[in-house]
């Protein structure tokens, strides 16, 4: 690796990256920047799983607010479900060894959701401590919550 390539990747990473690209294409392994390339692809993979967690926590956030707001429960918003289901359903589709990562961060996952309902007005101790939702729960397409802590409803 010379010092030009990591110059490169730091000026200008599109130009660094096509050019990669070309070198692995055509076998000039020589040409490669090994130590950056690889911690390019880790952060890919970093970057993957972060964006599934975000998403599962919105849709965390949005479960829970239709379990407690009937009101709510438009066709507007079960359509922004069903968008962030599918969104997060597709990244676990192309990318399946997310889902190990993504399960044992469902607590975390949870707890900032339990976070963001509150900030948008609804008491934490409305919901378990605890997830209440699975990895299948979230991504299933027929599951709606309907009142899920005693049977009642919350108005705020």
């Amino acid at each position: 690796m010379t010092s030009d390539l990591r110059h490169l990747h730091d000026r200008d990473f599109v130009q660094w990256a096509q050019g990669q690209a070309r070198a692995l294409r055509e076998g000039r392994f020589k040409d490669l920047d090994r130590e950056i390339l690889g911690n390019e692809l880790e952060r890919m993979v970093a970057r993957e799983r972060a964006e599934v967690n975000q998403r599962l926590e919105a849709l965390t956030v949005q479960l829970l607010v239709w379990s407690v707001q009937p009101a709510a429960r438009t066709a507007d918003f079960q359509a922004a479900i069903l968008a962030q289901r599918g969104s997060v359903d597709r990244v676990l589709e192309f990318s399946p060894s997310l889902r190990p990562a993504v399960e044992s961060a469902l607590p975390r996952t949870y707890a900032s959701a339990l976070d963001t309902v509150e900030q948008a007005g609804i008491p934490r101790n409305v919901f378990p401590m605890a997830p209440v939702f699975s990895l299948e729960e979230l991504l299933d397409r027929a599951f709606w919550p309907a009142s899920l802590f005693g049977g009642r409803a919350f108005s705020f």
